[in-house]
């Protein structure tokens, strides 16, 4: 199932030409993980230096992480410097405090607004791209105490279906795993089944960080684990990647690190089957927009979201029996939350107060 070397990442697929129509609709994916620092960045990294192998042109390529706890500079961003990808700055940041004084109501957005100004960054960033590559914030919930968990901020990532842009096609989920076999395998149906919740597609899995030696080793885990896999449909284990020792050395410089773990990437992750399945998911997501043109009941398609006239985010559900398809309104979730009080404080009250009471994070 997963790369062995650079071979199989030849872009010798027509489908996959990079050199293909500029007018065919940017490739969007999203990249979560199992939990915090099992290396999403760095994924999304080895993801774009590939590309730029295939031949894609680096004004094709885009990067973008919606919401992020962190706002210091990242070695995917500086490779996006060094590499003239486009990449825009967060538009939703967990601060110092922003938690409990947006469920108090002191924070000027509600969850439906800052997930609207997602989605306007996110089609703005995507214009005239090919691929667009979403990094994730920790594991899959974190965010859901704002109404803005990976599974609502991948929906606002989405293809947007009508004119209006208030249906949307959530973006598909790349999750990246941990080492090990049992654990993973668990970890990554716990993840997936998160997002599938929410009616996000969750195409697959890169496990990250294995160890070259031991009972735990790589070719250990990735021989079982694939046998798994092989029985689970529309899912796939794109690649097991090792340690790489170079991202830990301080007197590694940023492009040596950078393609140090480009490097290692390409040999152990099957590129063109995540662009193809991520590409199938943006054919689907066309298809749905044309039926939505001449359909007047979208809001019974599975993996759509609809966005009110108040901005009010509503997962929509699809409950099929047999060849027909049926809507039940009482299952529609609407998650605005708190936020947008009549005195909503600054970003720098709300730090201020977060420090002085011993705050660490958002």
């Amino acid at each position: 199932m997963s790369a062995t070397s650079t071979d199989s990442n030849k872009n010798s697929d027509d489908d996959n030409n990079a050199e293909g129509d500029q007018e065919t609709p940017c490739i969007r994916l999203f990249i979560s993980g199992d939990r915090s620092q099992v290396g999403k960045s760095s994924v999304c990294m080895g993801l774009l230096g590939s590309f730029l192998h295939l031949g894609y042109k680096p004004q094709s390529l885009a990067y973008i992480k919606p919401a992020t706890q962190c706002e210091a500079t990242q070695l995917v961003t500086t490779f996006c410097d060094q590499h003239a990808i486009e990449y825009l700055p967060s538009p939703i940041v967990y601060y110092q405090g922003f938690t409990r004084e947006f469920l108090a109501g002191r924070v000027s957005e509600t969850s439906s607004q800052m997930l609207q100004r997602v989605s306007e960054t996110v089609d703005t960033l995507a214009r005239k791209k090919r691929i667009l590559i979403i990094d994730g914030v920790g594991y899959p919930a974190v965010g859901s105490i704002c109404g803005t968990s990976n599974a609502h901020i991948a929906m606002a990532c989405g293809y947007p279906t009508t004119v209006a842009s208030i249906i949307r096609i959530a973006a598909p989920v790349l999750l990246v795993g941990k080492s090990g076999v049992g654990d993973a395998v668990d970890s990554f149906n716990l993840n997936a089944t998160y997002f599938e919740f929410h009616n996000v597609q969750v195409i697959g899995a890169i496990f990250n960080r294995l160890s070259l030696e031991g009972f735990y080793s790589l070719e250990n885990c990735k021989s079982t684990v694939e046998k798994y896999f092989q029985q689970e449909e529309g899912k796939q284990a794109f690649g097991f990647v090792p340690e790489v020792l170079h991202l830990s050395e301080d007197s590694t410089t940023a492009l040596e690190k950078a393609n140090a773990f480009i490097f290692t990437f390409m040999k152990h992750v099957n590129v063109l089957k995540i662009i193809s399945a991520a590409k199938k998911c943006q054919r689907d997501a066309a298809s749905f927009a044309a039926s939505c043109s001449t359909c007047t009941c979208s809001s019974s398609k599975n993996n759509a979201v609809l966005l009110s006239e108040k901005s009010e985010l509503h997962t929509q559900r699809n409950f099929c029996q047999r060849d027909t398809v049926q809507f039940d309104g009482n299952n529609t979730s609407t998650t605005v939350k708190s936020g947008s009080s009549r005195d909503p404080l600054t970003r720098e009250q709300i730090e201020a107060a977060a420090r002085a009471a011993g705050a660490k994070a958002g």
